[in-house]
């Protein structure tokens, strides 16, 4: 895992309240819903340096399928 994606979901823990938040954990799983969703694209717009669409937090299973497809874009 590189250190910028450590970075980010250290930020993404933060905005859930979560102790850590590791690339498999689930969104739901850590007490996301559609207000952390706005937050973590926000944290994601920051990092990557373009819009993210919070369905697409919404949407993913895991963190790695989100940064994933991030990636992909």
């Amino acid at each position: 895992m590189s250190t910028e994606t450590s970075e980010v979901l250290v930020q993404v823990a933060q905005a859930l309240r979560a102790p850590v938040v590791r690339p498999e954990d689930n969104f739901y799983e850590l007490g996301g819903d559609s207000l952390a969703a706005l937050e973590v694209a926000e944290i994601l717009e920051q990092a990557f340096g373009r819009p993210v669409d919070e369905r697409l937090v919404l949407e993913s299973a895991t963190f790695a399928d989100l940064l994933s497809a991030l990636d992909d874009a």
